[in-house]
């Protein structure tokens, strides 16, 4: 896992368990800090920050262990993502992707996508630094889509802003 990004947007790269493949996740820059400084090396005081005491302070009344939280799909540009605390009666509680991947690197909890949406959504792993992040574009924002768009005709990039154009087209269909 790595953050990206700058001022205005982040990325948070999500890398399957034999690192072929990855996803890269927007990211408000606040989450994205906050992900990061759990990234190693970690800062002495994130025992102290408010995931890691709330998740000490749920650990002593269920089991963590079985816990587990699942990216299940995508809908208008956001991955639909629960939080399962492993019993039979359990239907998940929704949470956003970059708060799923904050209590995940905070806690330890284990972070699964489905097979399909990791196939469908997914590039091949790059070690490598690179100058440009692979987005799938159904998983862009509504906003970040319409500033992508504007960028991309600034920049004379028609065949990009023509795949943008559809994709709010068809979202706009969609409701």
């Amino acid at each position: 896992m790595s953050v990206t990004g700058n001022n205005d947007c982040s990325f948070v790269t999500l890398i399957d368990k034999y690192a072929t493949r990855e996803i890269n996740v927007a990211c408000d820059r606040i989450t994205a800090t906050q992900i990061d400084l759990r990234m190693e090396p970690k800062i002495p005081i994130t025992h102290l920050l408010l995931p890691e005491v709330l998740m000490s302070i749920i650990g002593k009344h269920i089991d963590i262990s079985k816990m587990y939280i699942l990216i299940s799909d995508i809908k208008n540009g956001q991955y639909i993502v629960h939080v399962h605390d492993g019993s039979d009666e359990d239907d998940g509680v929704q949470i956003r992707i970059s708060n799923a991947i904050l209590l995940s690197v905070a806690s330890g909890i284990p972070l699964f996508i489905e097979e399909w949406l990791m196939r469908l959504q997914s590039v091949p792993h790059c070690d490598e630094n690179r100058e440009r992040l692979a987005v799938p574009i159904n998983s862009i924002s509504d906003d970040m889509l319409q500033d992508s768009l504007k960028r991309a005709v600034d920049n004379e990039d028609y065949e990009l802003a023509s795949e943008l154009n559809k994709e709010i087209k068809r979202r706009k269909e969609e409701q």
